[in-house]
């Protein structure tokens, strides 16, 4: 009587090592089947989801208009004065075209606004300059 190796008990009748068995299995599954990026021994790799954005497209589009209107500042200063900055802009109708789309919302969430999101969103804003 033949003996069976342990893979073909579980399930891989093909013969094939268990890696590869693997491989082939996860390439079946749905992106939520399979293992995290951390398992670098099947070969599978799932792009984690971004997480959606907190602040609406027209926050990103003043914060655009007013960065450089107060001399390309650090996102720490920006932080401490955009609402002064925004009393003072829309006071002299800086915006423009942009006036239609600062809301009391859109205020709201620019001052609430890290920092960070502040540093981040004109480093990519200056790339595409």
């Amino acid at each position: 009587m033949l003996r069976q190796s342990h893979e073909t008990r579980k399930g891989n009748p093909s013969g094939l090592s268990p890696r590869a068995h693997r491989l082939i299995q996860s390439q079946h599954q749905t992106p939520s089947e399979r293992r995290t990026p951390t398992d670098h021994r099947l070969g599978t790799y799932t792009v984690p989801r971004r997480r959606a954005s907190e602040y609406q497209l027209a926050s990103f589009r003043i914060l655009e208009r007013i960065w450089p209107l107060c001399g390309d500042p650090c996102g720490k200063y920006l932080a401490a004065t955009i609402s002064e900055d925004i009393k003072c802009r829309e006071r002299f109708d800086e915006f423009g075209k942009l006036s239609v789309l600062l809301t009391d919302e859109v205020k709201a969430e620019l001052q609430c606004m890290s920092a960070a999101t502040m540093n981040r969103h004109p480093k990519q804003f200056l790339d595409a300059r």
